[in-house]
């Protein structure tokens, strides 16, 4: 199911929308790009084909904001995140 991963990211998009230049900011990022993915993962597993490509869009555009933070551990999840084979449904490949 991706209702909930989708949920959680929207929430930290609308909570970073409404505090912009937020410290915080760089993590909500990798949490949101974490919970796109999933979603991701979950459409794609059920055919949804007019939703995964939006997420898959949406997931590379959260990583990215993740990669412009100068915190080494930040990039270091980044990085960590993206070379995972999965997040959330085994066999459902990257974005």
């Amino acid at each position: 199911m991706n209702e909930a991963p989708l949920k959680e990211a929207n929430f930290a998009d609308g909570w970073m929308n409404e505090r912009p230049g937020t410290p915080v900011g760089p993590f909500l990022y990798l949490f949101q790009a974490h919970r796109l993915r999933a979603g991701y993962e979950a459409a794609l597993a059920h055919h949804q084909d007019d939703l995964w490509p939006v997420l898959a869009r949406r997931y590379r555009e959260a990583l990215g904001q993740a990669r412009f933070s100068t915190n080494s551990l930040i990039l270091c999840i980044a990085e960590d995140l993206e070379a995972r084979p999965f997040v959330y449904l085994e066999g459902q490949g990257r974005p």
